[in-house]
């Protein structure tokens, strides 16, 4: 694998979900991609915990089977105070995930989302071309998504949108952004 490889999708909220769900069943974790008071990132593994980040846009998605390294972290200052971020290709490997949840909630819409996984990482600067395992983990992932969706030309790109998605669309419950 020598370039990105990415899976854009139209999922509602309920099948992003039913998504997290699966990931759970079968034993990944969720780290939040959210700005953090200390070096010290959240880790979701169950449906409970994952509650309170319900309406938070991107994820990485962790198995104990290809990751391998703490992730890392950046920081930047704001208002005097010091935050810190997980470095997206830093530690891990991960598989990153990305849903625009908000507008839904807030606005009735659903935009692209993707999921994706980078042909190589980095540990303490070291770089780490990525397993087997993260490639077959990815690819249940993949599976999963495009089962519970349908291949359609939306906006002249291929993507896959939920079976769901489009029942609410049909009946003008959502948009497509």
């Amino acid at each position: 694998m020598k370039h990105m490889a990415e899976l854009t999708f139209y999922l509602c909220m309920r099948e992003r979900k039913l998504f997290f769900e699966f990931c759970f069943e079968n034993g990944f974790y969720l780290i939040p991609d959210i700005h953090y008071a200390n070096r010290r990132y959240v880790i979701i593994r169950n449906a409970n915990d994952f509650s309170e980040y319900e309406l938070c846009v991107q994820f990485f998605i962790l198995h104990d089977a290809y990751s391998k390294f703490p992730l890392e972290f950046g920081t930047f200052r704001k208002n005097g105070e010091d935050f810190y971020f997980v470095y997206q290709r830093y530690g891990g490997p991960t598989i990153d995930f990305g849903s625009p949840i908000l507008a839904e909630a807030k606005y009735g819409k659903v935009g692209p989302g993707s999921i994706s996984i980078y042909p190589f990482y980095y540990n303490d600067r070291e770089k780490n071309y990525s397993l087997e395992n993260l490639r077959q983990s990815y690819s249940l992932l993949i599976k999963f998504i495009k089962k519970i969706c349908i291949k359609k030309n939306i906006h002249s790109k291929n993507s896959f949108i939920g079976k769901e998605t489009i029942r609410l669309i049909n009946e003008n419950k959502l948009q497509v952004t």
